[in-house]
């Protein structure tokens, strides 16, 4: 039975992390905000539809009790809400950089003047 018990957590574990991970990687790549946004949409109705499938197939072959599949789901939504966070203040750090940036030019020109 323990064993079983791990085999599906691990399977579990490993499909979370699989779309954490795969979040992250969007999340972090430099481009555009509009080719973000178009590539975000895109993406995220593709991971909705394939996410319900590997649920609903993990579910059936695993035979998760309800308790575990709500306890995974709970995992899961923290998991993600811990990535945008982390992706929101990276944001924020790089718009803090750029702006330094561009106050160390600005003062660089008038300093020149």
């Amino acid at each position: 039975m323990a064993k079983e018990t791990g085999g599906r957590n691990f399977l579990l574990g490993a499909v979370v992390g699989g779309l954490i991970g795969a979040a992250a990687a969007l999340l972090l790549t430099p481009k555009t905000g509009r080719e973000m946004r178009e590539e975000l949409v895109k993406r995220w109705d593709l991971a909705k539809v394939k996410g319900r499938e590997w649920m609903e197939a993990i579910r059936e072959q695993a035979d998760i009790t309800p308790e575990q599949w709500e306890q995974a789901k709970e995992v899961a939504r923290s998991k993600w809400i811990e990535l945008r966070t982390t992706a929101d203040n990276m944001r924020k750090d790089r718009i803090l950089v750029d702006i330094r940036k561009t106050e160390e030019a600005s003062s660089d020109t008038q300093k020149d003047d």
